[in-house]
């Protein structure tokens, strides 16, 4: 039987107390910083003040009811709370924002300690109107602008944002709401998370639902990973290296790891990168072409034989124009898997008016090297003659065919040289240019 061990990563300290302070007597709800202090709101309406040390330090009554949110601003010693006060009339909401200037404490009663004494509410604003209808708040952000303008950002579990932008002191605000869609379902997921981002003169919002966050958690597990498959790269523990990047896909661009194991020569750990890059449906051509001449690098047989025949023939035929090696590799087939093939690409007849021209100066000769001569348009047109015969006799028919249509020495010749000098037209990624360098292509 297996016993675990504990391990402590961490050691605990204490700035001062680890308890709740005796004066805080509601729930907490939530909680802000800032200046030197821990401000937290409770479900009793009070909002409490500690130091450094956990320590209370003072406190005031903020809403009738609970304080859901507050957030202690940087620039300006404001507070601002959202919470629950007594409806003033029935048609609206009890929720409401608070703004507390912190260092404008209001008239203190006579026989009350500076430790109750309530700051100056500079502004009060109902949250919900009848343009901006009521929804449970879920998530709250200010973003400090030039003073005097806040920017306040309200998230809701209807997947809305109503913001509030302006001077709510002096009641010169204009409110707009967002809208959060799900992008899998367009469903509403509740706001769950806010952020303000400045970049010169764009202000941008970024909001969090339980769908992105999941997507962020996965993204951000693959960035560490990665992280980690750099560093055991970097010590050439190339295996374990693997490893994680494999554990990447879906979120790393393929061509970062490819690129690594070229650059290293690693064609073990490039089989099995690509291998798992088509398992999870994410191989583009390239990669297959690329997977499969490491197959032929490997001379990996039983791979290539188990693989995709198709693309192999496109890379013999399209790519290096190996008519002879094509041949050869249809004829190692099974005679099932060689109808199929010889049909696929017997549906292209080729130009007829090339074969016949070709025809017309032609001379029959038996030199076993014909078929490194012949254009693809033969090559196509013999297996069009041939596709429902089976692979032994439509390779006699190649053959057939190379024997008709074979040139003159010199015309040959004349032939090879222009072919050479005909160029062959591809997009290519930078990788497999690197993979034709090293001799993979």
């Amino acid at each position: 039987m297996y016993q675990w061990r504990k391990f402590d990563f961490f050691e605990d300290k204490y700035g001062g107390k680890s308890s709740i302070p005796d004066e805080i007597s509601g729930k907490i709800e939530c909680s802000s910083s800032g200046r030197g202090k821990v401000v937290i709101g409770c479900n009793d309406g009070t909002v409490s003040f500690l130091d450094r040390g956990l320590n209370f330090n003072s406190g005031f009554q903020s809403h009738s009811s609970s304080v859901l949110f507050l957030q202690q601003l940087k620039q300006r010693n404001f507070l601002l709370t959202v919470g629950e006060d007594e409806q003033l009339a029935s048609h609206q909401s009890a929720m409401c924002l608070k703004v507390f200037d912190l260092d404008k404490p209001s008239q203190q009663q006579e026989g009350t300690s500076s430790a109750a004494a309530t700051p100056d509410s500079i502004g009060i604003l109902r949250i919900f109107t009848n343009n901006f209808p009521e929804a449970k708040i879920t998530s709250f952000l200010v973003l400090e602008e030039a003073p005097p303008i806040l920017l306040i950002a309200i998230g809701l579990d209807n997947g809305c944002i109503y913001c509030i932008k302006g001077d709510i002191a002096r009641e010169r605000i204009q409110r707009f709401k967002l809208q959060v869609d799900n992008a899998s379902n367009k469903s509403q997921l509740p706001v769950t998370g806010l952020g303000f981002r400045v970049d010169g003169q764009t202000l941008q919002l970024f909001a969090v639902t339980p769908d992105s966050s999941q997507q962020a958690d996965a993204a951000a597990t693959a960035e560490v990973l990665r992280k980690y498959g750099d560093h055991l790269y970097s010590k050439q523990d190339y295996d374990e290296a693997m490893a994680q990047y494999i554990n990447t896909i879906g979120h790393l661009e393929p061509s970062y790891v490819i690129q690594k194991f070229l650059d290293a020569q690693r064609i073990h750990n490039l089989t099995n990168y690509l291998e798992n890059l088509h398992e999870k449906g994410l191989a583009s051509k390239d990669h297959t072409t690329l997977l499969l001449n490491c197959y032929t690098k490997l001379k990996d047989v039983e791979k290539l034989n188990a693989g995709d025949h198709e693309w192999y023939l496109k890379i013999l035929l399209e790519d290096l124009g190996r008519y002879d090696e094509a041949l050869e590799y249809i004829s190692s087939l099974d005679s099932s898997q060689a109808g199929v093939t010889v049909k696929e690409y017997g549906r292209h007849s080729g130009d007829e008016k090339e074969i016949q021209d070709l025809r017309t100066n032609a001379r029959s000769s038996s030199s076993a090297s014909v078929l490194l001569a012949l254009s693809p348009l033969i090559f196509q047109r013999s297996i069009s003659c041939a596709c429902t015969l089976s692979i032994n006799v439509a390779l006699g028919i190649m053959r057939k065919n190379a024997r008709n249509v074979l040139p003159t020495t010199d015309q040959s010749l004349r032939m090879k040289r222009t072919w050479s000098r005909t160029p062959k037209i591809r997009t290519v990624s930078s990788n497999r240019l690197r993979a034709q360098k090293m001799g993979f292509l």
